[in-house]
């Protein structure tokens, strides 16, 4: 290329040189100084403008040494300090970082594992999970472009995230756990997974699905029970052996009371059993003594009916009836009623739901009467017109109904809406604009208003099943879109007034869990205020011991987290201190340490992912450095970087030509040339 250029240069001067020739001495007989100096200056403008036009560029290359990364993933979760292995992985770390050859040969980069996978800061063993997939796929992301050796400090016991087994690994040779902790497998029961439903109804049975595991081979007895409190409500008797190591119990328990209740699981423990603390598990239920009723009322069915059902019956705590109009009896049993596909079959439905004072949700569906549903009510008009469009969602940020700021729908798939403008006669709140191909609107799709001590929704779009096809497509859940419909359903459900402080908050959490307490504040005129100061007021109701928790401000919502709380049960109250509104509750922490359920360290987790050769034990240090030191492994690269330069800087070389040109017609000017 180089050369090129070159030759290009070589023709640009030579024709630079001719055309100032041709134009002052082809046909002048007599010379003058002053021919030479225009001669000069038209060489100059015409070279500097083939240049400007040719742009020349060399090349530079530089060189330089690039060492392969060692990253050193530091497992810090409670169960290497559980196993009494802290003080030798610390060890064994520092012998590592202090070795002058691999220091030499290596980019050293550390990195703390837990729950989560960070730049290292200093040990501690305070993490509340172990997520060893993540750690390797994250560091695998980060040094993808570079030749990586991961050296991976662990018991090998993950309590989180994906199984080792499905972690797929670029270069698998490259990976070398070093396992810390006794390794011996003893005989231990354990209490695995237990599914409950979060809800109870009052008077009910609710079930619950235990799984236990015996590890060993003696054959063994023992019993189950279950207690609420200090009461025993079922006990069930087991026995294991080496070839029936595990087992589902199945039990029924009634909701006796209302409220949040707390229930623990036990196996008794035999007597050399080492590990006890897995014996244990505690589980909640709240107990509520009504069921919110939903009717969904349509003329025609849609797949939007089933979407909408299937979101509002996640929550347990709520049914669904999908009704024809012609077939509904008593309109009285429904918290809430919902009109899919507006249209004169409706309309006698809808008189009598205005008559009872009813909060209604209207989906306008996909071909709504536009000029009955004006008609029906007088908070809103929409212009009447045939046409369609098809629209996408815009999540309106300052929504101030329900906490919106989990949600995203960026990109969502477009539903088809009336293209006439709304038009409206009362105070609304918008969830959702319209977006029209690239351009973002400020008309209302999705949209909230209340109408003396009712409240009342509508959506204008047809087509909400795309929507909750996209959430599981982006996350493989539904959860996106129906906590969404959830929220919205809470919000209607409720003849409750609206409030300025409004506290979001679950009954009971598990500990390890992320727990997160929002609050919504509003001035006077219903309008998100984020100037509030809010506090948390906590009171163990165990120890009487207070704990005070300023909110932080994100996005449109107050948060607090309280996470590193002990278990116990704790009122609270909330008080935003620049103004006289307070919320008070009750929370219960449930105790569940998922870092002491291991009773040895584990290396078998490593077998289906990489070859047993590549797994250490503690204290073999020598061993890993012999592998990461050959002389024929992980060797230092030269890269080459090629920078292209132009010969000048096209701004100088422009001023040039300027000048140039400038002082030639003062020249000829000033000699007459002219």
């Amino acid at each position: 290329m180089q050369t090129a250029y070159y030759l290009w240069i070589g023709v640009a001067v030579v024709a630079s040189a001719l055309f100032a020739w041709y134009s002052y001495f082809f046909k002048e007989k007599r010379l003058s100084n002053s021919l030479y100096y225009l001669a000069v200056l038209r060489f100059i403008s015409v070279l500097s403008a083939a240049f400007l036009l040719i742009n020349p560029k060399f090349v530079t290359k530089s060189f330089q040494d690039e060492k392969p990364v060692l990253s050193i993933l530091l497992d810090q979760s409670k169960s290497i300090d559980y196993l009494n292995a802290s003080e030798q992985l610390n060890s064994d770390y520092q012998s590592l970082i202090q070795n002058e050859d691999l220091v030499e040969k290596f980019e050293i980069r550390t990195f703390a594992l837990d729950d989560n996978f960070e730049p290292f800061d200093s040990l501690n063993f305070k993490g509340d999970a172990t997520n060893i997939s993540n750690g390797l796929s994250k560091n695998q992301e980060l040094f993808k472009s570079r030749n990586n050796v991961t050296l991976l400090l662990t018991d090998g016991n993950q309590s989180r995230g994906r199984d080792l087994a499905f972690t797929k690994l670029n270069n698998p040779e490259s990976l070398f756990p070093i396992i810390y902790g006794d390794t011996t497998v003893y005989d231990d029961f354990r209490i695995g997974q237990v599914n409950v439903n979060k809800y109870s109804y009052l008077k009910n049975e609710f079930p619950v699905e235990i799984f236990v595991q015996y590890i060993g081979d003696v054959s063994r007895e023992s019993r189950l029970t279950i207690k609420n409190g200090n009461q025993i409500v079922y006990r069930e008797n087991l026995t294991f052996s080496k070839n029936n190591s595990s087992t589902v119990v199945s039990a029924s328990l009634e909701s006796t009371s209302i409220g949040t209740q707390r229930y623990q699981i036990a196996i008794e423990p035999f007597t050399e059993e080492k590990n006890t603390s897995n014996n244990y598990r505690n589980f909640a239920v709240e107990v509520i003594d009504q069921q919110t009723k939903v009717a969904i009322i349509t003329a025609s069915m849609h797949p939007d009916v089933g979407a909408l059902r299937k979101a509002i019956e996640s929550n347990q705590q709520r049914t669904v009836e999908i009704v024809n109009p012609d077939k509904i009896s008593n309109l009285n049993e429904y918290n809430l009623i919902i009109f899919y596909g507006v249209n004169e079959d409706l309309k006698p439905i809808i008189n009598q739901v205005k008559l009872l004072g009813k909060n209604t949700w209207w989906l306008l569906g996909e071909s709504p009467d536009i000029q009955m549903i004006n008609s029906l009510q007088n908070a809103f008009s929409i212009e009447n017109s045939k046409d369609v469009d098809e629209v996408q969602p815009i999540l309106n940020e300052n929504f101030t109904a329900y906490n919106v700021d989990s949600f995203s729908f960026n990109d969502y798939p477009p539903v088809r809406a009336p293209f006439g403008m709304v038009s409206f006669n009362t105070p609304i709140d918008i969830l959702f604009y319209k977006q029209i191909g690239s351009v973002e609107t400020a008309d209302p799709l999705w949209f909230n208003y209340e109408e003396n001590t009712n409240r009342h929704s509508v959506t204008m779009g047809a087509g909400l099943w795309r929507w909750r096809s996209q959430s599981f497509i982006e996350s493989t859940s539904f959860t996106n879109f129906d906590d969404l419909v959830s929220s919205q359903v809470q919000l209607l459900a409720s003849n409750k007034k609206r409030k300025r402080l409004d506290v979001d908050y679950n009954s009971f959490y598990y500990q390890n869990n992320e727990i997160i307490i929002n609050a919504m504040f509003l001035n006077k005129n219903y309008e998100f205020e984020d100037s509030g100061i809010l506090n948390l007021y906590l009171t163990n109701l165990e120890t009487s011991e207070k704990i005070i928790r300023p909110f932080v401000l994100s996005n449109n919502t107050y948060k607090v987290n309280l996470s590193d709380i002990e278990p116990a049960d704790y009122n609270f109250t909330v008080k935003v201190e620049n103004d006289v509104l307070t919320q008070s509750g009750k929370i219960s922490i449930l105790e569940f340490d998922i870092e002491k359920q291991f009773t040895s360290a584990s290396s078998s987790s490593f077998n289906s992912l990489i070859d047993s050769s590549n797994i250490f034990y503690a204290g073999e240090t020598n061993k890993v450095l012999d592998e990461l030191l050959d002389e024929s492994k992980y060797k230092t690269i030269e890269k080459v970087t090629l920078k292209y330069s132009s010969l000048i800087d096209w701004y100088y070389l422009l001023g040039v030509m300027l000048l140039s040109l400038g002082l030639e017609w003062f020249i000829r000017k000033y000699n007459g040339l002219i």
